[in-house]
């Protein structure tokens, strides 16, 4: 409808229009049938000619291509380096000295919880069991 009522108090290139949806599930647009408005205090006018449809590309669709060319890439090499051998290194609790912390406690730069590696800057969810609300630390 944009095409052919223009809103009333906004300028032409502030006004995008959407026809389609990107699903980043499917990695694929699917063209929008309904679109539902709250209401508003927009009025639209009725345009002397109807506006030309201009499409722009959508970024999504450079991404995918290069995606897909990355995973190419990346099989290519894990197929190289099948013959390469690969050494983890052991990770270790790392301690460290907090001059402000709390007495009692104890700090940590990395730490292996429930068999999983915690760095700090890492987000975690603690689950309290009801006990206290739940927390993200």
């Amino acid at each position: 409808e944009y095409f052919k009522l223009c809103p009333e108090n906004f300028r032409d290139e502030d006004v995008y229009v959407c026809e389609s949806r990107y699903s980043a599930k499917t990695k694929s647009f699917k063209k929008i049938k309904l679109w539902t408005m709250p209401v508003s205090s927009v009025r639209f006018v009725p345009r002397d000619v109807p506006l030309p449809v201009v499409r722009v590309a959508s970024v999504f669709a450079n991404a995918d291509k290069v995606d897909e060319e990355k995973q190419a890439e990346t099989l290519e090499d894990s197929k190289v380096d099948e013959s390469i051998l690969h050494l983890e290194k052991e990770k270790e609790d790392v301690p460290v000295e907090m001059s402000n912390g709390e007495p009692g406690c104890h700090y940590f730069e990395q730490l292996c919880y429930n068999d999983m590696w915690l760095k700090v800057g890492d987000c975690v969810f603690i689950k309290s069991h009801g006990l206290v609300r739940p927390r993200v630390g």
